[in-house]
Formats: C-alpha cells, structure tokens, sequence
C-alpha cells in the first residue's frame, strides 16, 4: 500500500518537473523531488531492495521484464506494477533530459543517477525505521479515492482505525460512509460533495460507529490533485487521525470552564483580574462589599477605590505578584460605593491575561474582625498589664492543631531571654521536675477524660541558672468538638515561690489567721467545720470548744445557712470561686455589716476539692465609701488607692497625664503634683527603664527608693498601626515582702543550727552522765579524807559544768525551755552571754563588763536572760561594725521610788547595754519595738530582736528602755524586779543522797549508765532491776513488782513516753520517773501531763535523784499503791 502513497506523490513531484523554474537541471529536480516523497512513506526492507533493483535497472537502459526473479518476487503483483509505472515514467523525462543536453550522450547524467542511487536507498531505510516508530505511537490511517471509477483503498491502520477488516468490509466510499455516525453521515456527504466542485481540501471532525456499538472520534483529511503529465483521472489522497482522546479533553475542559466560572460567580471572596492597575475581570461578589457591579468595574483602574494611604503600599505589592513574586497575605482599606470604609485582606497570584502578565487577586472583607482585633488589641494590652503587675503567665493549648502559645513573662520568670524559649508544651513539661512530671502529666490525662474538672496543681519548675520555682498551675478547657473531646486549654501559671517556702516555716493552721480580723473557716464535704478564727467564733456567737466536726446548719442556724452558705457551698465544691456582697446581721455583733464574701475551693496536691475555704470580709465602711462615688471614674481611682501601687501614664513625650494609689503617698507625691511632671524627672534608675519602656520594650523591674524596695513594671500604648504613643506603668512597694523573705531565711537557719543542737546535748549529756555516775560511785567507795575523794568532786563538777555548757548552746540554738523561771545570779548568766559573743565581734570592736550587783537575785528563765543579752549586745555590735568603737556592759540595782506605769516602786537590777555606734533617730521613738521594724539595710536585719527583747521583758514583770544621742551612740537598760536572796540561797541549796528503801526498774539502752546506776541506787539501799529496752521492762513488771520505775526517753523498739503509757494501762498506780539527755518534743510539763512523777535532765544530780525518790516512794506508801495495784 506504501507503494500507492509513493506513486501518487511522486506524480506531483514529476509534475512539478515540467515548470519553468526546473527546465536547467531536470535530474536534480527530480532526485529532489524523490527526497521529499521519502519522509512520510513506509518502506519494508524487502520493498527497498526491490526498489533498488529498479534502479540498477533503470539506469542500464533496461526495460523490467516480467517474472524477473530476486527481490522483486517478494513484492505483491500490484507493487511491482506501481513501481513499473514509476521507473517508466521516470525513464521517458531523463530520455528526454538526454536529448535536450548539449553533448547528447547523457554520460554524466548516467553518473549523476548512480551516484543518487546509493544516498536514496540509505535514505529510504533510515526513513522506514523512523516511521516504524511513529506508527507504533500515532494511529494514522490513509486512502486514496479514484473520482473517476469510484475505486478507493485503504491502509492497514484505517481499517483498524474504522473497526474493519479487509474480509469484512471491502474499501469504498460508501462503506466509509456507512462507518460514519449516522448523525454526521449527512453532514460529511454533503462537505465531500462541495469539496469534488471546488477542488480544496477536504477536512472535518466526525464520529466513527464501531461494531461494538461504541464510536470514537477521527479527524479526516484530504486533497484532490491530478498527475497532469500522465492525463490520469483526478483523485482524492488522504488521513484519518484518531481525536477521540483530544476531544475528550475538549469537552471536561468546557465542563470544567464552566463550573470554575460558577465557582468564582458564587464565591464568597471578591475574585478579580488586575492588569497593569486596571480590573480586567471581576465576579459579583464587587457589589457586596463595595456596591459596584461587575461590569462597572471591568476597565476602571483599580486604585480608584483603595483609601489613599494604602495606595502605595497596594501598588508595590500589585508590581511585585505581576512580576511573578511571592506575597503574603496583608490588609488593606477601600472605600465603597457610599463612601464607607472597608477593611480588606488579600492575596493572590501572578497569572496571564489575553498573553500579557496579570494578577488574580482574592480579596475578603475582614471589616468586623479588625476592628475586633483592635478591641482585642486593647484588651490584651490590658490584661498583659494586669499579669505584669499580677505575677502570672498565661498560656493556650491548641489540642486540634496542637500550637502552643506561652506568653513572654514566662521565661523572664524562669531567667531565659523569650527568643531562647521554645513555645512548645515538650519544653515546658521537660522544664518540670522529675518527680512532679507524673502527676502533672496524670491530672492533665484526668481533665481532659472528664474525671477532673479542671487542673489546679503545684509543682516544680527549672529555672536557666538549674534552680526550681515552685508555680501554681491552673488550666481548663474551653472549647470542645462535636464529640465532646476538648479542643483548647487555656491557664496560667503563678510563681508561688515565695509564698511556698514562707508558709513552709509555719506549723500550726489557726496561728496564721487567729490575729486577722477577717472572718476566715473551713468547712469539709459534708458541710463540717474543719476550722474557724476568732473573729469568725465572735461574729456568730460561736465557742471554739465543740465546733469542729459539727454541720454548718447546727452552728449558726438553719436560717442563716440557707441564706449565706448552702448555695455558695454547694458551687464551690463543683469547682466554682464564689464571691459576692452581702448586707448580713451577724449574731455576735450589735449591727448588720456589709460583707464581703468568698468561697474558696480547698484542694489537695492532686487538685482534688476537699472542702470550701470561707472568707468574709468586713466591708461596711467601704461600701458607704463606694456609695457616695458618682462616676466611673472615681471608682477606679479608689480601687488603685486601695490597692497600694502607684499607677500612672504617660504620653508619647514622656509627660504624665494620669497618676492614682496609695503608693503616691510613700514617695511624698498627690495626683495633682505628679500629673505634669516628665518621666525624666524620675530617679536615674526609673527613668532609664520608663525610657525603655516609651521605645516599646515591655518589662518589671525592682528599684531601690530610699530605703524601699518598688517592683515597677513598664508597657507601651500602642495605636492602632502599632505605633507607641505613651506609656503605662504600676509600681509596687514590695519592701516588707523582702524584709519577710530575710526573716524567714534566718529563722530556717536558726531552726537547723538548734536541729543541730539538740542532736549534740543528747549525745554529749549521756556521755557525761556515765562518766558522772562512774565517779559517783567512785566517790562513794573513797574515803572522806583524802586526795582521790577531791579528784572525784572535781570530775562531779566537771561533768556538771559540760552540763551547763550544753544548756549555753541549747539556749543559743533556743531549744531550752523558756517557761520555767527560777532565782538566779544574772552576773553568771551575763558572763556565759559575753563568752560566746567575745569571740564573734571584729577587732575594731572593744567590750567592757561593770558588775555592781554581785549578789543581787532575779527570778528568771536563763534562756530568755541570754536571749536579751545577745539581742541587745547584737544591735549595739551592728551599730559600730562599720566604723569600729566601744560596747560597754553594765548591771547595778537601782531603788524606784517615782510613780510610774511601767515601773513599781521597788528594787531593780538594770542590766545596760550602750555603744558608740551611729544612734536612733529622736523621732522613732517606741517605734524600733514593733515587730519587722528595722533601719538595717536589707539583709542585715530581721526587724524582731527589740521586739523580743520588748516581750520578753514584760513576761517577767520589767520593762526595757533607751536613751541616743545621733551620731554618739545608744543605751538599752533592761529592768528586772530584785528578789530575796534567802529564796535563792534556799533554792540552790543542795542535800546529800537519802538513802532508802525499796524496788525500782532501771530502763535505759546506754550499758554504762544502766549498771552504773544500778550500782548507785543499790549503795543508796534499793533493789534494782535493769532494762535495755520498753519491751524488756514490761515484761520485768508482768513477772515483778516494783515501787518505782526510771526510764531513759530515747530507746529503741519503744520511746520512754509509750513505755510510761504501755505501764499506766497494765499498772496505773506504779510511778515513773522519765530522764534523758535531750528532747525537743517531750518536755517537764508533757511529762506531768503524762501522768508520770518526775523529770530529771541527764546528766542526773544524784542527790536531787535520791531526794526525789524517796518522795515519790513515799507518796505511793502512803496512799497504799505499789506494783500489783
């Protein structure tokens, strides 16, 4: 069939031949034109070669005989006819070329053909792979139709591109017809028709039925031409190109065209086409937002409608989509229709329009959103300044897109810079301590299930510098999805450092609210008092003896619980902080008073609710204060007064325009003086940091005023482009907070130095007792006259001057017992104080002592004599550190015979303490007595030792005075009423070891104390009985009967006070007397409490031990007990 193609254009080509232009070199037209019919034919190798064969042939001047044997068998008959007609009509040109040369041989013609022969073959097979090729890519079908008789054939790729077979359908133009679709059949015939008149070219689209039922789209192309050299009939040569694929395509383009267009129509953004500055497009949605039709729009420049000081901010962004740039979404103001602004938010990409470069911009109308984002802007402003001021960090968990926000006070609170904090919950929980990680991790798994309404939980904190901030962590979630699982959590955290380790130091409950005049309980789950202050007892008449464990309703009343407690109560236990304002006629009280109410929800370290903390606040005076205000803008100020803070503003100039609080007062300013004045008027220190804060720096800062100690936080007010434009500052006078920080740090360490202590006074105070017992008994066996009988004494006394040592350090620690009072010399006592202070004081510090009252007897507690001592000789030490100087000790007695309040007629013993040091100011008068007071720097005092000086003075009966002179020094004299001496001779006075008689069981766990003193009381007439342990001596008692039972406090497997216990239930009549070497948590009057007989301190003095003996011995005869009652 390829040889039919061939034949048919190298008709053309053979026709072009006899044109004018190719009458010079005819073999060169006509090899050329074999060149060009070469492209788009197919040639099998074997067709090649025959065609070859031809050529050789051809240019011998050979005519082809028929049935020439070798290639040409294997080409059908119909070829080898075709290729016939072609080398003929080939052959009678150049025959006629030859004749028309000039030498008329045709040698070179002959050459000129041999040579062409070999490059066309080589053409012809490098063309035949190529299209072998394309036919396996391309379905391209061909025909050709004879006008004339009607005859048309087909290639092998159109019959399979018509769904034919040559068995089945032989090639017409009817069968081509016929494999039309019968709805453009009509149409085709009528193109063919009109194509036959005219002679152009033929081509359409149509659809071809194929027998399966199904049709495929082709494109059907054609031509007329007639070899005019041959005089043959005029043909039709031509394609048929599948484009069912290409029309597809087509169609979902339209579809999808359309439905695009309906897309953007219906959008509900404003979709619009900028070109150079002008809409060349635009969708409905324009007469929305700006009220503009589309078609108003279309050729209208955009800029028209942009607010102007947006313009150039939109027109370098339009430049730089169209370029083909990125740019972020942003917003921007239009003005509409009406001349009502519009926000605008924006993005779009670059695109072409009609081949030039455009911009397809989608614009959203975000009016109502900014202006809540500016109110938003406002508020948080607000609310930031507040946390500022307030100590609190907040942040937001975002469950379902998991962001996490924590806000910048955060990390300034745990000493990171906030670019070097990581905004991500990981970090923060890896920030958690270890053994609080668990628990935080489990109540949060606990919230977010709904077993825990919310979190509220202390836990641990690392800071940057590796140290731990205890923090109150509360959050709760906000919002929830349709299946109920929470979305959002949103909390804070609160550094609660200072307030953990302060309520740290207290022990008891009710000693932290019993002195508050707020009215203050603790009420359980179940309605029950758990606690209540004074002031709550008062004001509802109640007694403190029998209140706890009793229901709210029987306490005060059915009536006023259903009006003040059931409901409040009832929501605080569902997780609710109830707080309200109450007119309330209190039983206790002559008058109704408006209060001030709170329901506290009381939680356990889980965040369980365990019970309601009560709060109520006397409020009366307040709100007749609020009464009287009329404007908004008076509350405020009272509020900010109330408050204590200094709160003021400034303009973008540094000018103050507002100023409130109480705080004013302490830095000798009013309202009126400081609105005016510049923010450089300021101490250096604070104006640095207000400057700091008007260049948009948000921050708090402690400064130093005197000698107080603001924390002052700083925040910009911005506009709404986010300009600054003044400054807002709060500022917190949080002196006596540090002061209270410094107390309760030195009360720790003196806690621990008396831990300390008490550990060093067991340990040394059995010591001495065994080597005093040892010598005792040495004693004992000595003769009356003689060295060893003095060397003994002397160990005795000894081993009593270690014991007295020990209380010195116990009552330093202050861990002796300062209830007992006795008469005592206070020269000794004065001595021992100024013994352990000579050896604390610099050099530059001399101390002298004066004792003008050797005899003279106070009746005192020792330990509170040297509390006083070194209270007073610390302050004066104070005073002259820095420039050294002189303290001087003094005690004398002295006649008072003036009336005064203080001070009765009668006979003292001052005791002065004076220094050179810098003096008191005149003006403080009894001021320095008061708790916390101090003029040290911070640091260097506690504010409390006057105070207890002043305390301990009025306990015993005196009082303490001073007298200053500024800049020449200070004298403390503190004065003791005098006593009897014979009180005191009588009260020291020591009787030798009673013998006596009797059964007593010796318990102690110490081996040389247990059998030294078993060998004392036996040389003293008694029988005794030993015990290492409380188990050991309740099993002696079962099987034994005693008078008497002595027993150690710190024994293993049973302390002396459950042995003494374990004994009054198996023998309530059989007395004990408990001795140790030290106790801090058993004292004499627990012991008497006890029921036990005596008390005695290791190392024991044996004569007051036999003394005592005898008489509880005796006391027990004589109401006719023993061991066996």
């Amino acid at each position: 069939m390829m040889l039919v193609e061939l034949k048919s254009q190298l008709f053309d080509t053979l026709s072009a031949l006899h044109k004018p232009e190719c009458s010079g070199d005819l073999i060169r037209c006509f090899l050329d034109g074999l060149n060009r019919i070469a492209a788009p034919l197919h040639f099998s190798a074997e067709l090649t070669k025959a065609a070859a064969v031809y050529m050789d042939l051809f240019i011998d001047g050979e005519t082809i005989p028929v049935g020439v044997s070798g290639p040409l068998d294997s080409i059908s008959a119909q070829d080898r006819e075709v290729l016939d007609d072609v080398f003929n009509m080939a052959g009678r040109i150049i025959t006629g070329i030859r004749k028309a040369t000039p030498d008329g041989d045709g040698s070179n013609d002959s050459h000129l053909v041999h040579t062409q022969r070999d490059r066309i073959i080589k053409a012809l097979l490098h063309i035949n792979e190529r299209n072998v090729l394309i036919g396996k890519l391309v379905e391209i079908g061909f025909w050709d139709y004879n006008l004339e008789n009607g005859a048309m054939t087909w290639s092998e790729s159109l019959f399979k591109l018509l769904g034919r077979s040559p068995e089945s359908s032989a090639p017409s133009l009817r069968n081509a017809l016929r494999a039309l679709h019968p709805e453009d059949r009509p149409k085709i015939e009528a193109k063919m028709r009109e194509q036959v008149r005219a002679g152009g070219r033929l081509e359409f689209d149509s659809r071809v039925l194929l027998p399966d039922g199904s049709y495929r789209w082709v494109l059907v192309a054609g031509a007329m031409f007639s070899a005019a050299w041959k005089q043959g009939p005029p043909q039709m040569m031509g394609v048929v190109m599948d484009i069912t694929g290409r029309k597809q395509a087509e169609q979902d383009l339209v579809r999808e065209e359309q439905k695009y267009r309906q897309l953007v129509n219906n959008a509900n953004e404003w979709i619009l086409v900028s070109q150079n500055g002008m809409i060349r497009f635009s969708n409905p949605m324009s007469r929305q937002i700006l009220g503009y039709m589309p078609e108003e729009m279309v050729g209208t420049p955009f800029g028209k409608y942009i607010h102007p000081d947006d313009l150039q901010l939109v027109t370098k962004n339009h430049i730089k989509r169209q370029a083909g740039n990125f740019v972020p979404r942003y917003m921007f103001r239009v003005i509409d229709k009406n001349g009502v602004m519009h926000w605008l938010e924006t993005s779009g990409v670059p695109c072409e329009w009609e081949g030039s470069a455009a911009a397809l911009v989608f614009l959203s109308d975000v009016t109502e959103r900014r202006v809540t984002e500016q109110a938003l802007m406002r508020s948080e402003e607000r609310v930031n300044l507040v946390l500022e001021a307030t100590q609190d960090c907040i942040f937001d968990w975002n469950l379902a897109q998991d962001r996490f926000y924590i806000s910048p006070r955060l990390p300034r609170m745990l000493g990171y810079n906030p670019e070097e904090f990581p905004s991500t919950r990981n970090f923060l929980m890896n920030l958690v301590h270890q053994e609080d990680r668990p628990l935080l991790e489990t109540t949060l798994e606990h919230h977010l299930d709904g077993r825990l309404a919310a979190v509220h939980m202390e836990c641990r904190i690392q800071r940057k510098d590796g140290g731990w901030s205890w923090t109150l962590m509360r959050c709760k979630a906000v919002r929830h999805g349709p299946n109920g699982q929470p979305e959002r959590i949103v909390g804070a955290i609160t550094d609660i450092s200072e307030r953990w380790y302060a309520q740290k130091g207290l022990r008891d409950f009710g000693q932290m609210f019993s002195a508050s005049p707020v009215l203050m309980a603790l009420l359980d789950k179940n309605y029950c008092y758990k606690y209540a202050n004074p002031s709550y007892q008062q004001a509802f008449g109640l007694e403190s003896e029998g209140l706890i464990g009793r229901h709210a309703k029987d306490v005060i009343g059915g009536e006023l619980f259903e009006a003040l407690s059931r409901e409040g109560v009832a929501k605080c236990l569902n997780g609710e902080t109830i707080q309200f304002n109450q007119w309330i006629k209190y039983p206790g009280l002559p008058d109704e008073r408006f209060s001030s109410v709170m329901y506290y929800p009381h939680r356990n370290r889980v965040g369980e609710i365990e019970g309601v903390v009560v709060y109520r606040s006397d409020m009366t005076k307040l709100k007749q204060a609020e009464d009287s205000l009329r404007t908004s803008e008076w509350m405020l100020t009272n509020l900010v007064r109330d408050l204590g803070i200094i709160l003021y503003s400034a303009d973008a100039d540094g000018i103050i325009d507002y100023a409130a609080g109480r705080g004013l007062e302490e830095i000798g300013l009013t309202t009126e003086t400081m609105v005016g004045m510049s923010i450089h008027d300021f101490p250096p220190e604070l104006s640095a940091a207000a400057r700091r804060g008007l260049a948009g720096e948000a921050f708090c800062v402690e400064t130093e005023q005197g000698d107080k100690i603001y924390n002052s936080c700083f925040n910009p007010i911005h506009d709404d482009s986010g300009n600054v434009v003044g400054l807002l500052g709060v500022a917190l006078n949080i002196t006596d907070q540090r002061k209270a920080e410094q107390a309760l740090r030195r009360a720790e360490r003196m806690e621990s130095v008396g831990t300390l202590a008490g550990g060093i006074a067991h340990d040394f105070n059995n010591i001495l007792a065994a080597i005093q017992n040892l010598a005792f008994l040495l004693r004992m066996q000595a003769p009356e006259q003689g060295s060893a009988r003095n060397d003994l004494d002397q160990i005795i006394a000894s081993t009593d001057r270690g014991k007295k040592l020990v209380q010195q350090i116990l009552t330093f620690s202050r861990k002796s017992d300062s209830r007992e009072r006795k008469p005592i010399y206070p020269d000794s006592l004065v001595n021992e104080t100024l013994k352990l202070l000579r050896a604390s004081l610099p050099a530059n510090i001399s101390m002298t002592y004066e004792n003008e009252a050797q005899d003279a007897v106070i009746m005192a507690n020792p330990t509170n004599i040297h509390q006083v001592m070194l209270n007073l000789c610390t302050n004066a030490a104070d005073a002259t550190r820095e420039t050294g100087g002189e303290i001087r000790i003094r005690l004398r007695q002295e006649e008072r015979t003036q009336d005064d309040p203080e001070l009765p007629p009668g006979r003292y013993v001052a005791l002065s303490v004076a220094d050179s040091g810098y003096g008191v100011d005149p003006s403080l008068g009894d001021k320095i007595f008061d708790p916390f007071y101090t003029s040290k720097p911070l640091g260097r005092g506690t504010g409390l030792g006057l105070s207890v000086v002043h305390g301990i003075m009025r306990r015993h009966g005196g009082v303490v005075r001073y007298t200053s002179e500024p800049g020449k020094g200070s004298e403390f004299t503190a004065y003791f009423p005098q006593v009897d001496m014979a009180a005191a001779r009588e009260e020291g006075a020591a009787a030798t070891p009673r013998p006596g008689a009797g059964r007593i069981l010796f318990v102690d766990d110490e081996v040389a104390l247990r059998d030294s003193s078993q060998r004392i009381l036996e040389g003293l007439g008694y029988s005794v009985h030993t015990a290492a342990d409380g188990q050991e001596a309740l099993e002696l008692v079962q099987t034994n009967e005693f008078d008497l039972v002595i027993t150690d406090m710190a024994m293993p497997r049973m302390t002396g006070s459950q042995l003494a216990q374990a004994l009054k239930r198996l023998r309530p009549k059989l007395p004990v007397l408990l001795c140790t070497g030290y106790s801090d948590t058993f004292g004499p009057d627990d012991a008497a409490t006890a029921g036990m007989a005596g008390y005695l301190q290791k190392p024991m003095d044996w004569q007051t031990v036999s003394q005592l003996i005898t008489e509880t011995i005796g006391r027990s005869e004589a109401h006719g007990t023993h061991s066996g009652d």
